[in-house]
């Protein structure tokens, strides 16, 4: 008798699981939640009882899933990556109040063990759900831009630089790789991913900087894609190169211009681009003294700032582009009753709180741009700033810029002043020389290298030869507003020079130690300023207007190699 009562105990409470279980599986409380909560496995919102028993049915292997799609990650309360009898024993711990917290005892989950993306621990959107995949798993699915998933406590380890994911979009959107906030530090990009389809799905592989330890991952999507599973490794040679990456071995800084058109929501490819393909950042116009002090000590920094935030996400330095220029001035300059004492104050009030609003934030300052005559006969005489205050507004310009900002590398930036022996150049080696002799603090010059297709060897000699002049009075060159621009149309052949000729240039600069930086003047022909300045010409940067990396592009890539 005590058998059959045994027995007949036991039934009822699997009767009383079973119903429970129905209960929870017809009911419509699951609900797809923000945030995690470890061990509420049915989304209702509390950890109890109901929970427990679907966790024991979960392991046991009577149910395949949980009514919730956040179950499984719900379940895994020592986010081991695994839901087992653990698990099981730490939440009877948990029900009985031996221990308070979920998750508990977390060894966290290992980069390098194939991770589900619906396994998240929180998301940050409003249309994202748990798919089916074709291969009878599940996913991740209705993603849009902007949206992110977060996964906490990953444990990398002694590094990882490789990231692989299961993925399908038609759209060519893109996946961020951050660490600790959807803002963190941006380790890499799965970029412009089109597999054909949503349901067509394919491994994709990008490579990283270096990630080591634990961290909270964020993955962060630029449009429609889904997700199926992703995993790290560290491979001794990356699958996948970049200039960026070519470059930081070297010690180089790339970088490129950033028009307007960052700043009105561009394009995927764009962004996707700009982040794995460079390390400095530079504004095309929005840091002149027009776009900074439109009206006399009134201040908009509304755009570079946008723009330095972007760099610091993404792990970009900066360049200042330009604080005293005979061009692009608000009107209150130009049509100004200036003496030579009231410009000077105008300049170094400009000066100073522009560089003091970025202090150590921006690696080089053009501090003075095309200051000097196209003949080489000295300063530019239609200079508001020379034909007021006189020769040494140049020396002052610079002695404010270093009481501004003490640490940040201040160059002088000009066109036509590369290759040794033209008049314009040679005066500018002079006037630099002298003004390094005379104690004026600058510590470098910007060779702007806007060029026109098909260098000659002895040209690019002598732009070689400069540097080394430079170098020898102590001074940096950096290469600012590189640009090869072609007479259109043009052949294979065409693109073929400009390609010799850009890597001829990334070779120049390689071979010499004081010049480390090398900037882009924009890096799509999409975005060029070069057709609307110089009639017939164009195809100037080293990806085509469709972002499809151009020989010059792989000539960059060979030369850092």
């Amino acid at each position: 008798m005590k058998k059959t009562k045994g027995l007949k105990r036991c039934a009822s409470l699997l009767l009383c699981v079973s119903m429970i279980l129905c209960f929870v599986m017809s009911s419509g409380i699951a609900v797809q939640a923000d945030t995690l909560m470890y061990g509420d496995v049915n989304g209702d919102g509390k950890v109890n009882s109901t929970d427990n028993a679907l966790m024991k049915q979960y392991v046991l292997g009577l149910i395949d899933d949980f009514p919730y799609s956040q179950g499984k990650a719900a379940a895994d309360l020592n986010v081991d990556g695994s839901v087992n009898t653990t698990d099981c024993s730490i939440m009877v711990q948990y029900l009985l109040e031996k221990i308070t917290t979920l998750p508990y005892g977390q060894t966290g989950k290992s980069a390098f063990s194939r991770i589900e993306a619906e396994a998240y621990d929180s998301i940050q959107s409003t249309t994202i759900k748990t798919i089916d995949t074709v291969n009878g798993g599940k996913g991740l699915g209705y993603i849009e831009n902007g949206n992110y998933a977060v996964y906490q406590n990953v444990d990398f380890g002694n590094g990882a630089n490789t990231f692989s994911a299961s993925v399908a979009s038609s759209s060519g959107s893109s996946v961020e790789i951050r660490l600790d906030s959807p803002t963190g530090t941006l380790a890499g990009t799965l970029s412009s991913v089109n597999t054909g389809s949503y349901d067509q799905y394919q491994e994709k592989v990008c490579t990283l900087t270096k990630i080591t330890g634990k961290h909270s991952l964020y993955l962060k999507f630029t449009g429609a894609i889904n997700i199926d599973w992703f995993v790290f490794s560290l491979e001794d040679t990356p699958t996948v190169q970049s200039l960026r990456a070519l470059a930081a071995k070297k010690g180089m800084l790339i970088g490129t211009a950033v028009g307007s058109n960052f700043y009105s929501n561009p394009d995927a490819k764009f962004k996707d681009t700009l982040q794995r393909e460079f390390s400095m950042l530079v504004c095309e116009n929005e840091m002149k003294f027009d776009a900074l002090e439109p009206q006399q000590n009134s201040f908009n920094f509304s755009r570079p700032d946008q723009l330095l935030s972007y760099a610091q996400s993404n792990g970009m330095a900066m360049r200042g582009h330009t604080l005293v220029w005979h061009a692009q001035n608000p009107s209150w300059i130009t049509n100004g009753n200036w003496t030579r004492d009231t410009l000077l104050a105008a300049m170094k009030n400009h000066i100073s709180k522009v560089m003091a609003h970025y202090k150590g934030k921006i690696k080089e300052w053009d501090v003075a741009n095309e200051c000097i005559a196209d003949n080489g006969s000295g300063l530019r005489g239609e200079s508001i700033w020379r034909r007021v205050i006189g020769d040494d507004y140049l020396d002052y310009a610079f002695k404010y810029a270093r009481e501004a900002d003490p640490d940040a590398l201040l160059f002088y930036n000009d066109y036509n002043i590369e290759d040794m022996g033209s008049a314009k150049a040679d005066k500018a080696y002079a006037i630099l020389s002298d003004m390094k002799s005379r104690g004026i603090p600058i510590d470098g010059v910007g060779f702007q290298s806007h060029f026109i297709n098909g260098m000659s060897s002895s040209y690019l000699s002598n732009i070689d030869k400069n540097i080394k002049r430079y170098a020898a009075i102590g001074l940096k060159v950096s290469l600012t507003e590189v640009d090869i621009r072609i007479k259109l149309p043009a052949d294979s052949s065409a693109y073929q020079t400009q390609a010799n000729n850009y890597g001829d240039l990334m070779k120049i600069c390689l071979s010499n130690p004081n010049c480390t930086t090398f900037v882009l003047w924009g890096f799509t022909d999409k975005h060029s300023w070069i057709p609307g300045t110089f009639s017939g010409y164009g195809d100037a940067l080293i990806f085509d207007s469709n972002y499809n990396p151009k020989p010059a592009y792989n000539s960059l890539i060979n030369a850092l190699k």
